[in-house]
Order: C-alpha cells, then sequence, then structure tokens
C-alpha cells in the first residue's frame, strides 16, 4: 500500500475478476485516504507528534513535494533529536546536517552515532573509506567506524587498525579481525598480535593468520 501498486489478476473467472477489480478499487482510495490524512496530521500537528506522519510519507511518497516541504522543515528544527530522524529519511540530501550532527559534542554518543551511521550509508562510495578513517580516530565513534566498515566492505588504514589493535581497548579484537581486509599486507601486523596480552586479540590474530597469512614452506633440515 506505500508504494500505491495494486496487481489484478490478467484472468479467471467474471467472479474471480469482478471481486478482484473491486478489491483495487478499494485499496486504491484506502491509499489515497491514508496519504491525504498522513500529509493533514504532518501539517496540523506539532513537530513531535507530527515526525510519524512525516516518516511513514518518506517512506511511502518519498518524491512528493510535500514529503519533501515537512523533511525540510524538520531539517532546521531546534531538536536534534528531530533533526536527525529527518536526516535519517532524506539521505543523501541531508548530508550536512548529519555531519554537523556527528561533530556536535554536546550531544550524546548514541544519537551522534546515529548521524555517523546515516551518513555513511548515504555517501558515495569513494567517499566511505575518508570519513570512516576519520571517524576511527574519535573514541566515541571506534567502534561504529569498525562495524560500518565493515557492513560495506570498506578496508581501514593498516596502521590505525594495528595500533588500535595494540591499544587493547574495548574494540581491540574487532580491529584485529579487520586487519585480515588488508590479505597478506596484514600478515606482519597479525604476527605480532598474536603476542598480544588480551587473549581475545591473540584469538582474532590467530584466526586472520589462518585467513591470509602466507604459506611456511615446508622445514629442510641442513
Amino acid at each position: 500500500m506505500q508504494g500505491g501498486a495494486v496487481e489484478v489478476p490478467a484472468s479467471g473467472s467474471a467472479e474471480v475478476m469482478a471481486a478482484a477489480s473491486q478489491a483495487a478499487a478499494e485499496l486504491a482510495r484506502v491509499h489515497a485516504d491514508l496519504r491525504a490524512a498522513l500529509v493533514a496530521r504532518a501539517a496540523d500537528d506539532p513537530p513531535h507528534l507530527a515526525l510519524s506522519a512525516v516518516l511513514a510519507l518518506a517512506a511511502g511518497w518519498p518524491d512528493d513535494p510535500a514529503t519533501e516541504a515537512h523533511l525540510d522543515a524538520l531539517l532546521t528544527h531546534p531538536d536534534p533529536g528531530l533533526r536527525l530522524a529527518a536526516a535519517e529519511a532524506s539521505r543523501a540530501r541531508a548530508i550536512p546536517v548529519l555531519a554537523a550532527l556527528c561533530a556536535d559534542e554536546t550531544l550524546p554518543a548514541d544519537l551522534r552515532v546515529r548521524a555517523l551511521t546515516a551518513q555513511i550509508s548515504a555517501a558515495p562510495s569513494e567517499a566511505r573509506r575518508g570519513r570512516l578513517t576519520k571517524a576511527l580516530a574519535q573514541p566515541v565513534f571506534q567502534g561504529a567506524a569498525l562495524a560500518l566498515a565493515g557492513k560495506h566492505g570498506v578496508p581501514l588504514p593498516l596502521d590505525a587498525l594495528q595500533a588500535l589493535a595494540e591499544a587493547g581497548g574495548p574494540d581491540a579484537a574487532v580491529a584485529t579481525a579487520a586487519l585480515q581486509m588488508h590479505a597478506a599486507a596484514a600478515e606482519s601486523a597479525l604476527l605480532a598480535l598474536t603476542a598480544h596480552a588480551n587473549p581475545t586479540v591473540r584469538a582474532a590474530a590467530l584466526d586472520g593468520l589462518g585467513r591470509v597469512g602466507t604459506t611456511i614452506p615446508p622445514y629442510k633440515p641442513c
């Protein structure tokens, strides 16, 4: 119903065709009524109450001028939560809003991480590595940056991953596993991490070596 498409069978008995046509007409009416109700709520309700209606319009009618107008109004709202929700629905055209929310250190960490997640998802693939590398250098974003890099297949800088793994923080094991994206180039870093004090890091390093390490030549006695 959100997309507005209704399928009617191309063949069948007269009774089936009549029932299908009647159902299609009723769904089309309900669909139009639903959109009208959402537009009215988005226009008449206070912003916090209108948000759900605006997001429903963004999901079902993203290219409608009314939808874009409501989203644009929320993108400049003083409440950062409303701005973030509107930016998540707007994605690509709201990247400046998402970037500002990421950079605002007065906001809660979970809100900033949500903004980063939406920003990376909306960014062109060629821009993701730079943005994730920058995020990896900030403790508040390290876990999210590693997760997003894995989700989008973005190899983060080898030296940055190694440093994060060696530091032994909460994301050390994930950083160690992420070294595998560099294939054989990560072998020396993974070898060094097999002696790490953290057993989880050691296990991740050994697993990585098993996946990307080069083959050791057979021992030949002199």
